[in-house]
């Protein structure tokens, strides 16, 4: 229980430590900390949104478009970056990020009534090509569906359908671009931090970790990995300079070895992870370790196919052009951003860099800032929230179980 707890805390403070250190150096735009007639000249706050509440989001929604505020897609904002249009006044971009499930059953309807338009970065690996829609708000509108529906979404499909997709582009209300194939982490180095139990979240809906694994020395992306499978110290992907490659064998042992003593049962065990690390040192001292770290040239070519992959199945899919990159996590690397412009894309979308919260006319397209969904309720104009109210709000949301963006995914 206290691996376990102290596991959330962690994780916890990683997703939302940058949001913490910008407010407190007062790294967000002027807005955020006070009341201002309008946003700078020459600046454009992006925000980012994951999973959305139907009653948060329309209240943000309705506060943009009673103060006249201007929604664009991502080669417009690139095309104002770069100098090529003007930006109008009271120009912001909205962006969501995995295409959740309530991108279709919430945000979709609502950017629709308030005549909005966003940006959803979507990752084709998941993606599922189950016919059909689910309902949406505009079925509770319509007396269709009954509003708990809606509210179960992402309990019965956390993602978005092809199908889904598919409509929202066709409406020209949402761009969709990539997050990336498989929104990954990669193993950094052979030191042991866990084993798969039923306490470790492996999902990069709800941590940083969602491991590739090899088997008969391939990669594979798994949503479900087998108890017991050894997880290594490890990072996003796409930050990754270099990857350790585990000893596969090594990783079957230890998961025949929890199935052979109980299987989920054997979590259930007095001391059952120094059993395992028992086995684990035991094996590898009769075997040997098969392990590695890829060369640079090897981790380049590996994430150079990621993201021709994403675009090559998002333009497929879609049939329009694909050349806007986010990194998952916010995480991304010199050599992820050159091979990102290499496979085709003309912009890379992170969270705050640095001390950069807001973007510029004039500024570099593949370092574009975003800040959290939170302050667009502090942008100027009638209604403005306070950053004090605003703080408050998400604390009361996060304590009821529906805080739209506390994630950093």
């Amino acid at each position: 229980m206290f691996r376990t707890t102290t596991r959330r805390v962690l994780d916890s403070y990683r997703k939302n430590k940058d949001d913490l250190r910008a407010l407190l150096l007062g790294i967000y735009p002027e807005f955020v900390y006070k009341a201002v007639d309008k946003i700078r000249k020459g600046q454009i706050p992006i925000f980012v949104f994951h999973s959305v509440d139907a009653k948060f989001l329309e209240f943000q929604l309705r506060h943009l478009t009673e103060n006249n505020y201007r929604t664009i897609k991502a080669d417009e904002l690139h095309d104002i970056i770069t100098g090529k249009r003007e930006a109008a006044d009271n120009t912001v971009v909205l962006t969501f990020d995995d295409g959740r499930g309530s991108l279709w059953s919430v945000a979709y309807p609502l950017l629709k009534k308030y005549c909005l338009s966003a940006i959803s970065f979507i990752v084709p690996f998941y993606i599922k090509e189950n016919p059909g829609y689910h309902p949406n708000l505009e079925d509770v509108w319509n007396g269709r569906a009954d509003p708990s529906e809606i509210d179960e979404r992402e309990f019965k499909a956390p993602l978005c359908t092809w199908d889904e997709i598919r409509k929202m582009h066709e409406s020209g209300v949402i761009d969709f671009q990539s997050h990336t194939s498989y929104h990954h982490s990669v193993f950094v180095s052979g030191r042991l931090i866990d084993f798969v139990n039923p306490s470790l979240q492996t999902s990069y809906l709800s941590s940083t970790l969602n491991p590739v694994i090899r088997e008969n020395g391939e990669d594979v992306f798994l949503e479900t990995l087998g108890w017991g499978q050894p997880i290594y110290q490890w990072e996003p992907s796409m930050s990754a300079s270099t990857r350790y490659i585990e000893d596969e064998n090594l990783s079957r042992a230890c998961i025949k070895f929890v199935d052979n003593h109980g299987g989920m049962n054997f979590f259930r065990q007095a001391g059952w992870r120094q059993r395992l690390k028992v086995h684990m040192v035991d094996v590898a001292r009769r075997n040997g370790r098969a392990e590695r770290f890829q060369a640079v040239a090897e981790r380049a070519r590996e994430i150079h196919g990621d993201l021709v992959e994403s675009k090559r199945i998002i333009e497929q899919k879609l049939d329009k052009l694909v050349k806007h990159l986010c990194y998952p996590w916010y995480s991304g690397s010199a050599l992820a951003l050159q091979m990102s412009k290499e496979a085709g894309y003309c912009s890379n979308y992170w969270g705050i860099l640095g001390r950069e919260a807001v973007n510029r006319v004039g500024g570099d397209p593949y370092h574009i800032a975003r800040i959290n969904d939170d302050y667009i309720v502090c942008l100027p104009g009638k209604g403005r929230t306070k950053l004090y109210e605003a703080l408050i709000s998400k604390v009361r949301r996060v304590v009821e179980g529906r805080l739209s963006n506390s994630t950093r995914n």
